[in-house]
């Protein structure tokens, strides 16, 4: 009797110790697949927004002016004026088009679009699926057709928390007429939208509550297609 109790002893004590591994095992597991997702929505990201910045930046920013008519505008022309091709505002902040509900505090990035007929701007934004934060928030696009409407709101990349730009500007020194780089202001401090020539993006993923794989930090460089000018 004694030597039955110890050997069920020791079988329940290596049951729970297999069952712990087998448990911690997998816990490991589903982290990777969390941390793999991260990776793949941040290249996600930055893929489609390094292709929109650097298409929507291939115009001579410099020699362009805000007046200009629909013929000859190098960025939007919406409402009877040719605005920059990038703009980008903050949440509650007054921009150039009407805002969709967005995730509060984040920014909203509107780029002259000409991969698409009938297409002449997107509207990048943050917001919540199906206006609920009780959904994680995701990266949302806005397609802004040739008369001026915008689409329904498109869910592109799922768990971006935060979207922040940096702007570079490439400003015309009036005295040996040379180029002069301003790096690092943030939208609010844009007065000359069309001497945007590069961006640096701050992306944030949380897609869990993992203490791993949430609030995940991500950054990326994006300069204008052709900048020899």
């Amino acid at each position: 009797m004694l030597e039955l109790t110890l050997s069920s002893g020791i079988a329940s004590a290596l049951f729970l110790l297999i069952l712990h591994l087998f448990s911690y095992s997998n816990s490991i597991g589903l982290e990777h697949q969390r941390l793999s997702r991260q990776l793949e929505n941040a290249a996600s990201v930055r893929h489609l927004l390094s292709h929109s910045v650097r298409d929507a930046l291939f115009v001579d920013l410099n020699e362009s002016q805000s007046s200009e008519p629909q013929q000859s505008c190098l960025g939007i022309f919406h409402n009877q004026v040719c605005y920059p091709p990038f703009q980008s505002w903050k949440q509650g902040s007054i921009g150039p088009v009407v805002s969709p509900a967005v995730v509060p505090d984040s920014y909203l990035i509107w780029l002259k679009q000409s991969c698409c007929p009938g297409v002449m701007a997107d509207l990048w934004f943050l917001a919540y699926r199906g206006g609920s934060n009780a959904n994680p928030p995701s990266l949302f696009r806005r397609r802004q057709l040739s008369d001026g409407r915008f689409s329904a709101s498109e869910e592109v990349v799922e768990g971006v928390a935060q979207l922040t730009p940096e702007l570079t500007l490439a400003l015309r020194d009036e005295l040996d007429k040379s180029l002069v780089y301003m790096t690092g202001l943030s939208p609010e401090h844009i007065d000359n939208w069309w001497a945007v020539a590069a961006v640096q993006f701050y992306v944030s993923l949380g897609l869990t509550t993992s203490a791993n794989a949430n609030n995940k930090n991500h950054s990326f460089f994006v300069a204008a297609r052709q900048w020899a000018r």
